[in-house]
């Protein structure tokens, strides 16, 4: 979902000093195996072949990663440049979204996104800039996809989940590594594409771990798998205060 909102701004110019923010310790660990306790803030079954609605298991991965505060996914796929999500969501959701020819910042009030030139661009519903309605548009809706209840709506899309129970999560990069897997259980549709795979890996408190994606249209197929880690660590946010 999160690729439907990137794109239409050039990174060529060099990154404002970033800062750095919520000191809190990390609290997931890739190498580290999940408790067999369940998260008592979420009744979502996690035993194998257990259905589960798309609602609550959007709920709970919604209130794990606020509890977590804050958190990265890496967004890839053979169709689309590489893209790194960046989340912090107290004491106010801000979310840095970049790669290599783009970056954007939005916070709960504002958003700037780098233009062509290298500038930052300040949202601005008034203004009469193209570039900047572009911007505004493009920041707006990220800004409303990355809210907590649009986090736990994008997965409820899918209307059951399967609980696979307690797996091995797929990729090299993960070795041995076990997590709690769900997926989809039917394809679905979501706005004139075909949801035909979509599976993810949580860990005991249901913080993503990873997320693989397939989908089809009638002129298109293509694939997406989404990383998930550094829960509960700083985050780097451009300086725009000075933005032009």
């Amino acid at each position: 979902m999160l690729v439907l909102l990137l794109g239409g701004c050039n990174d060529t110019g060099e990154t404002p000093s970033p800062r750095r923010v919520a000191d809190s310790a990390s609290i997931h660990d890739a190498g580290a195996e999940p408790s067999s306790e369940a998260d008592p803030a979420c009744t979502v079954s996690r035993d194998p072949d257990a259905i589960v609605a798309g609602t609550a298991l959007g709920e709970c991965i919604a209130t794990a990663m606020i509890a977590a505060g804050t958190g990265v996914m890496v967004l890839e796929g053979p169709e689309m440049e590489t893209t790194t999500t960046q989340y912090q969501f107290r004491p106010r959701l801000t979310v840095v979204v970049g790669n290599d020819t783009m970056r954007m910042v939005v916070t709960d009030s504002g958003g700037w996104a780098r233009g062509p030139d290298g500038h930052w661009l300040q949202e601005d519903e008034s203004s009469s800039n193209p570039a900047v309605r572009i911007a505004t548009a493009t920041l707006r809706g990220l800004r409303a996809t990355m809210q907590p209840a649009a986090i736990a709506g994008g997965y409820g899309i899918c209307p059951e989940w399967v609980s696979e129970g307690l797996s091995s999560v797929e990729g090299d990069e993960f070795s041995d590594y076990q997590a709690f897997a769900f997926r989809c259980a039917a394809p679905y549709q979501l706005a004139g594409i075909t949801v035909t795979q979509l599976k993810i890996w949580v860990d005991s408190t249901f913080l993503p771990i990873k997320a693989i994606t397939s989908s089809q249209s009638p002129i298109l197929e293509s694939s997406t798998v989404s990383h998930f880690s550094a829960w509960g660590e700083p985050i780097d946010i451009p300086n725009v205060a000075t933005a032009p």
